[in-house]
């Protein structure tokens, strides 16, 4: 891995009848892959408004056929030849997976409470919550799973740290997605009728009337209260920890409206075409009465959506990129320069230069729980992770990346891949990352291989932040 990572390439349902769903949360995956490699987003038209947004996000628009078949994404595969293919809409079952896979291209799908029903994909992702035990076990052999909002695919504008609001007025949001925005606006007046009829004194707002559409991360996160439709939206709030009262404007969305209502993450009141016309305004007028209800809605939707989901999607799909090789005697040397890189030294627990004396001995004195690799790209090596794994079969980890390829987004890739390779071929349960407080990049590489901070393993000092994997994804 000596340059930008390999093309990826996505394929969102961008029809109008499919609504905005499929295509924001791919953009979110496209702004990540996109820092540091080419990401090719396949639409119907180069020249809509999504477009656009592709373009903004650091993608590039090609243009195929709009029939939901995989004649025109074989003829993007041979042309761009990309490490992976994202599919993502309901239109791309399991005959369109199979012919893309068919290629030789490794295929992810996106999906929402196992849909499909049966795939032929590599990796299947549904971010949603509440899914169905085994709805995406039809899958195959080899091929993984990332379930539930641990996952979810939040873009950049709805991941940054926002100070707490302090709001001057009371503000009501009402979104129900792109393609019912223009309904959107009409529960708005309604709501600000009723509202203002029992004396309060709301703003009542919507995307369209408040020029927000693309700029949606600081309109919702300066709500007091959202109104929103289960879909896509559901995980922008639980990142941005806003309260929310969702209503189904479609039959998909009923599922994540009921998880999130029983989560108590949200207020969830079923379909917005079957509510009473007051139940709405009441369940909004008590929200914004109670302001302990509110934050407790907030703080659990917070905890379910870190806003690292996308980081863990695109680990996952770049971990299989990842070459290794177990290390060997003629890497010892090289091992050593890496050690004393003085980036490497800095956020190191001993900070100052490894001897070479010192590193001989340390590398003969090696036993049967240290397992090593390199990771190569056309033969160059580029980062080492290494496990030592003690006698409770436990693993403490240390990544250690090239000067020449840092910046790239590579030691959670690297992690990834030798967490895999470690548990394929030892019996090894768990894997634990220490990292010294401030190394923010170091926290961030562990928490998007799927790691999970763990206080309870921390030192007695408090100081020690500490990440842990355990076999087969368990945390």
């Amino acid at each position: 891995m000596t340059g930008p990572w390999a093309p990826l390439l996505v394929r969102p349902d961008d029809a109008p009848s499919a609504g905005a769903g499929h295509v924001m949360r791919t953009l979110a995956l496209v702004e990540r892959w996109a820092a540091t490699g080419p990401a090719y987003v396949a639409l119907a038209s180069g020249r809509s408004r999504v477009a656009r947004r592709v373009e903004a996000a650091g993608g590039r628009v090609v243009e195929v056929d709009d029939d939901g078949s995989a004649a025109g994404l074989r003829r993007l595969l041979g042309d761009l030849r990309p490490a992976w293919a994202v599919l993502d809409g309901y239109r791309f079952g399991t005959d369109v997976q199979r012919a893309v896979r068919g290629t030789g291209t490794r295929l992810a799908v996106v999906d929402d409470h196992g849909h499909h029903g049966a795939y032929a994909a590599d990796l299947v992702v549904d971010q949603n919550l509440g899914g169905a035990p085994g709805a995406v076990a039809d899958r195959p052999d080899g091929a993984a799973a990332l379930l539930g909002p641990r996952y979810a695919l939040v873009r950049e504008e709805f991941r940054a740290p926002r100070p707490a609001a302090h709001h001057r007025t009371t503000r009501v949001v009402v979104t129900l997605g792109g393609s019912a925005a223009d309904r959107a606006e009409g529960v708005a007046d309604r709501l600000a009728a009723d509202l203002a009829a029992s004396g309060l004194e709301v703003d009542v707002t919507t995307p369209l009337r408040s020029g927000a559409r693309d700029r949606m991360g600081g309109l919702l996160g300066g709500a007091t209260l959202v109104v929103s439709a289960a879909g896509t939206t559901t995980w922008e709030l639980c990142a941005l920890g806003r309260p929310a009262v969702l209503v189904a404007v479609a039959g998909n969305q009923e599922p994540v409206g009921q998880a999130m209502g029983e989560a108590g993450a949200a207020r969830y009141l079923g379909r917005l075409d079957a509510l009473a016309p007051c139940r709405l305004a009441d369940e909004v007028r008590a929200l914004l009465t109670e302001p302990a209800a509110r934050t407790a809605l907030a703080g659990r939707a917070a905890a379910l959506v870190d806003g690292a989901g996308v980081d863990r999607v695109v680990t996952e799909l770049r971990s299989s990129l990842v070459g290794l090789r177990t290390a060997g005697d003629g890497d010892r040397e090289l091992l050593w320069e890496w050690v004393n890189d003085p980036e490497v030294r800095a956020s190191a627990w001993r900070t100052e230069p490894i001897p070479w004396e010192e590193h001989r001995r340390w590398w003969e004195a090696a036993g049967r729980g240290r397992h090593q690799y390199v990771a190569e790209h056309r033969g160059v090596p580029w980062g080492q992770v290494r496990f030592d794994v003690d006698e409770r079969g436990v693993a403490a980890v240390d990544v250690s990346v090239a000067a020449t390829c840092r910046g790239r987004g590579a030691a959670a890739p690297l992690v990834r891949a030798g967490v895999r390779r470690l548990f394929a071929e030892t019996g090894c349960v768990a894997v634990v990352a220490s990292v010294r407080p401030g190394n923010e990049r170091s926290r961030r590489a562990f928490l998007a291989a799927d790691f999970t901070p763990w206080p309870a393993a921390s030192a007695g000092d408090g100081c020690t932040l500490t990440y842990l994997r355990g076999r087969d994804g368990r945390h």
